[in-house]
């Protein structure tokens, strides 16, 4: 009778062990979208083991560029020539990327910056689980950068990349583990944790929290540019992260649980959804698990406002400390700048910034067609600067098939945007209208224009970045010119507006 109990009990367990196992096959979200990423650039963090590999083979598999990296170059080379061989797609490519170090991460943007046309996707994947309590060499708790703010700051580096290539896409890999997180905005580096205080675990946490919060905001303040960011959970999986934490052993104990847990395959299909499927080119700023938007967070993580003030408290963190940003509005009229490599990357942007601060630039590179291409491009992206204001040729009637140029005739009409916003702030200036006139950012400065208090009482100037500009060119502000032109604007669309 003993035996029969046993073998009935035994019998039991091994099909509600099955069924459980079948259960937990059937909801892996697996992305089974078919399309091709040919010409398409993706950039993998932690693409040379467990889910970032398979992410990166997947998307090789597509026909994409795609660019991996790790803090081991044997191990990232080994990987790239794994991935060559099982795909057959040569454009794999490995850099050295070490988030632990801004100094790393800026010269891998770097990198990226010059080399690179374009960018598509950019996958944050990389982390670490059971760091100890140790300082990076830019003063941060090593979990904490290597897992949220390497990955902030990688990803502000790359932004101007991302938004010239749009539609593209931003892809940060958290954890379900940040349901445990909590963030204090007075302890987010964990500078008040002791030895004793002091968890593993709970690093790992806060730090997954920080990246979907990240994401959160990211996903608004990129609203209209193109450029998506979304978060996931991949699932649990034993990868190469794992090391030696409570994660592993307990696998290693208990090796039939591993039936229940995903394999690294399964575990990259979300980050794989989000990269390719168009059921997702529009959505932003959400949460994803087993290619499904999921809602399962903690309460911090639907918090908007603690988004924002932890993007705040991060730039002051990672922005300003290590970036150097230049605040500096001064104009450069009337000098002369010569910019090498002032074709693509660095080169590129500084040149474009000292154009639109009223310089005369030079670039100089070794391509002429490049440079003969970066020049245009400029001129068209420098918001008016070289134009001038012909009012005898506002429609140009001057111009033939020769001399006619699209880049001038548009310069002249972001100019004419500038001195109409003038003329129209002098005219409604007893009314308490304000004249909005949108910049370079697009939707957002316009939307800031039209909703912050902190432009009540400000008419007649030109926005940037939901900043009023200094370095105007001398024509945009030039209140008798701006006068002449409406009242001839005013002829040419037949209208007699009040003064």
């Amino acid at each position: 009778m003993y035996m029969e109990y046993y073998f009935a009990f035994n019998l039991m367990l091994i099909i509600f062990v099955f069924i459980l196992w079948t259960y937990c096959k059937l909801s892996v979200g697996i992305c089974k979208c078919k399309n091709h990423l040919v010409g398409k650039v993706t950039v993998i963090t932690g693409g040379c083991t467990g889910i970032g590999f398979e992410t990166a083979k997947d998307l090789a598999e597509r026909g994409a560029r795609v660019i991996i990296t790790d803090i081991d170059d044997k191990r990232g080379i080994n990987a790239k020539n794994e991935i060559i061989a099982a795909t057959a797609n040569n454009d794999i490519h490995y850099h050295h990327l070490d988030l632990a170090s801004f100094k790393s991460i800026r010269k891998f943007a770097a990198e990226i910056l010059t080399q690179e046309k374009r960018l598509d996707i950019l996958i944050n994947n990389a982390g670490m689980f059971g760091s100890e309590n140790v300082k990076t060499e830019d003063g941060l708790l090593l979990g904490m950068q290597v897992n949220y703010f390497g990955p902030f700051l990688l990803t502000n580096l790359l932004l101007p990349l991302l938004k010239s290539s749009k539609p593209s896409r931003i892809i940060n890999v958290s954890s379900m583990i940040s349901y445990f997180g909590t963030i204090d905005l007075q302890n987010l580096n964990m500078e008040k944790e002791t030895s004793e205080t002091y968890k593993r675990e709970k690093v790992y946490a806060n730090s997954k929290l920080c990246l979907i919060l990240m994401t959160y905001e990211l996903g608004r303040r990129l609203k209209g540019t193109g450029v998506t960011a979304n978060c996931l959970h991949p699932g649990v999986s034993l990868t190469e992260m794992s090391g030696n934490t409570n994660i592993a052993l307990i696998a290693y104990s208990l090796p039939w649980l591993k039936l229940f847990w995903k394999t690294k395959w399964e575990a990259a299909q979300t980050s794989v959804y989000l990269a390719v499927s168009p059921k997702v080119a529009d959505v932003t700023g959400k949460y994803f698990k087993d290619c499904h938007e999921s809602s399962a967070l903690a309460r911090q993580a639907k918090d908007t406002e603690l988004a924002h003030k932890l993007w705040t408290l991060t730039e002051e963190l990672v922005g300003i400390l290590t970036l150097g940003i230049c605040k500096s509005s001064r104009h450069l009229v009337g000098k002369v700048v010569i910019v090498t490599g002032g074709n693509a990357g660095i080169g590129y942007e500084t040149a474009k910034d000292l154009a639109d601060r009223g310089a005369r630039v030079i670039i100089a590179c070794r391509n002429e067609g490049r440079g003969t291409s970066a020049r245009d491009s400029i001129i068209k992206a420098t918001a008016y600067a070289n134009c001038d204001m012909d009012l005898q040729n506002l429609n140009a009637e001057k111009e033939n098939e020769k001399t006619y140029k699209k880049i001038n005739l548009y310069g002249m009409s972001k100019l004419c945007n500038i001195l109409m916003a003038v003329e129209l702030s002098r005219r409604l200036k007893v009314t308490g209208v304000t004249a909005i006139q949108s910049a370079w950012e697009g939707a957002q400065t316009s939307i800031y224009l039209a909703v912050s208090p902190e432009v009540n009482d400000i008419s007649g100037k030109y926005f940037v970045d939901c900043r009023a500009m200094k370095n105007v060119r001398r024509n945009g502000y030039d209140l008798e010119l701006a006068r002449k032109l409406w009242e001839l604007s005013e002829k040419y669309v037949g209208i007699k507006a009040d003064h």
